[in-house]
């Protein structure tokens, strides 16, 4: 891609680009900061053309849009999104670049590694969350239980039954699981795998009778009968599974189970344009057809402010790491 100016395009489109927002969504124009030279740069720490990576396109679009400039979407992947997280904070560099994130990011890994090599609250800015999704306890069509407690008696009177799986090691989702048995009194054992997708397999296929993952990952399973919602980690029901208890509904509040992708800046960045970024995060949800993207990858559509995303990730943060420990998690 040919390297720009980015504070010299910025410069010249701002009243352009802004007023032209403003005529579409009634927003008002404002100057534009100045920024180093280059494309913009978001990084996303998961594979490439899963759920984190097509948000995270959808949302360089919008600055695209905004912003008149160059954006592109650099893939790496490994380590649960550490190496992502590390590869920013400790490289200053002349190219502007952003983190595209999942809560887990900033809220659980600095729990669950020995050595994680950043301070979420120190190393990164808040700039905006963009969606939210849900997280799902689901069973195989065998498994009898429709609900949690008749999920619970099926582990108290089988405790084989108490294995569950989850896309990943020291994720939520396992600490998800932790905290039900916990506050059932049952053993709820959790096997991981290296992604939802050979988690799903094995539900789907009845290897293993019970996964906890994001909702839409069960989607084309529960339409066919093969896979059974039975509860939903949120404080209230989804639109989309308005027949789904949520887990507060059975006493459980979970803080973090608000699970979100958002966009944060290292430390090291402009501050000038990170206030720019900011602000075309909060505006892009206004740009026709933009929310309906984000809906359409089975996520929520779901901005919030600097200031909310830093203390949802708090919030979350505090949570988990009592369950980390509770639950006797190695530190990998």
């Amino acid at each position: 891609m040919v390297r720009i100016d980015i504070g010299r395009r910025l410069r010249i489109a701002a009243a352009v680009s802004l007023a032209a927002l403003a005529a579409v969504a009634g927003l008002p124009s404002s100057a534009l900061a100045q920024s180093e030279s280059g494309p913009l740069k978001i990084v996303v720490g998961f594979a490439p053309g899963g759920g984190t990576d097509v948000v995270a396109r959808i949302y360089a679009d919008g600055l695209r849009q905004l912003l008149n400039t160059s954006v592109v979407v650099e893939i790496k992947p490994c380590a649960g999104g550490a190496i992502a997280v590390q590869g920013v904070v400790k490289s200053p560099s002349t190219t502007p670049t952003i983190l595209f994130v999942i809560d887990h990011q900033v809220s659980i890994l600095q729990h669950v590694m020995k050595t994680p090599g950043f301070d979420p609250e120190q190393d990164l800015v808040p700039i905006g969350r963009v969606v939210t999704y849900d997280m799902c306890l689901a069973v195989h069509s065998s498994l009898p239980a429709r609900n949690v407690k008749e999920f619970i008696d099926a582990v108290k009177a089988d405790p084989k039954l108490g294995s569950f799986a989850v896309p990943a090691p020291g994720s939520n989702a396992q600490f998800i699981g932790h905290y039900i048995g916990t506050h059932f009194g049952v053993k709820l054992e959790p096997v991981t795998y290296r992604g939802a997708a050979p988690a799903l397999s094995d539900l789907v296929g009845g290897q293993i009778k019970t996964a906890v993952m994001p909702c839409d990952a069960f989607r084309n399973f529960t339409k066919d009968g093969t896979v059974r919602i039975i509860g939903i980690a949120n404080d209230k029901r989804s639109e989309r599974l308005p027949g789904v208890p949520t887990l507060r509904e059975y006493g459980l509040a979970i803080p973090g189970a608000n699970s979100f992708l958002g966009a944060y800046a290292p430390k090291w960045l402009d501050p000038k344009l990170v206030a720019t970024l900011v602000n075309a995060t909060r505006d892009m949800f206004k740009l026709p057809g933009f929310a309906d993207r984000l809906n359409d990858t089975g996520q929520f559509a779901n901005y919030a402010p600097p200031e909310d995303l830093a203390r949802y990730a708090r919030e979350a943060s505090v949570f988990w790491a009592g369950q980390v420990k509770s639950s006797g998690f190695a530190a990998q």
